[in-house]
């Protein structure tokens, strides 16, 4: 009898120790709860709209945060992350980084295709450093806040003597019209299965005519 009376403690002592390891790793349920609100109180401060916050997710190795997907209720394509600063702990989303990347590839694509129908495309944003555009609650166009990265992919296709002419037009008339729209571009490139059309920003700017995107283009190395 004694040694069960001793015995009751200790499952008890070790039931505990489990249980408090068991939420220090993978945090507490109302934890979980706690931050699934605070991330609805955030975001609907912010941005004035209804949000819907997805499964709620917590890092014990990467300074016990917690963090989720997030996306408003009208825009459920535009899905973006909601969590703790690894430094300071404070909440932060990723909502505008995503609104430009929809923007974009939304607002360009039908002129890529246009050009290059049935061809691998990317278009990436780079937001400008101006921290005051990730604070407005309205966020404004994705022209007036990133850089666009873009790429064309033709690697089945080789450039020849014949068709050299017809494809530096095209890449010409897409810069001209990319650029009158006001998009900022930090890169323009066109791939080939044997040669290579790449612009840096200072490029671009040089781009007047035919003759000056034509010395663009070069061997594939």
């Amino acid at each position: 009898m004694r040694s069960s009376k001793l015995s009751f403690p200790i499952i008890f002592a070790l039931i505990f120790i489990m249980c408090s390891t068991i939420f220090l790793i993978f945090g507490t349920p109302w934890s979980y709860y706690n931050y699934k609100n605070k991330f609805h109180t955030y975001l609907d401060n912010k941005y004035h709209k209804e949000f819907v916050i997805g499964k709620i997710s917590y890092d014990y190795l990467h300074g016990k945060l917690f963090s989720a997907n997030a996306y408003a209720i009208n825009q459920p394509d535009i899905c973006f992350y909601v969590g703790q600063n690894y430094k300071t702990k404070e909440i932060e989303d990723g909502y505008p980084f995503e609104m430009w990347q929809y923007q974009a590839r939304k607002d360009l694509a039908p002129i890529l295709e246009k050009f290059y129908p049935d061809i691998n495309y990317s278009v990436t944003i780079s937001p400008i450093n101006d921290k005051s555009i990730f604070e407005e609650s309205e966020i404004p166009n994705y022209i007036n806040c990133t850089m666009i990265l873009l790429g064309v992919s033709m690697t089945n296709f080789e450039v020849t003597d014949y068709n050299q002419l017809n494809e530096i037009k095209k890449a010409y008339l897409l810069l001209a019209i990319l650029k009158k729209k006001g998009v900022n571009l930090s890169n323009f490139s066109i791939s080939y299965k044997n040669k290579t059309i790449n612009l840096k920003y200072y490029d671009i700017n040089l781009i007047n005519d035919l003759n000056d995107i034509k010395k663009y283009l070069v061997d594939y190395k």
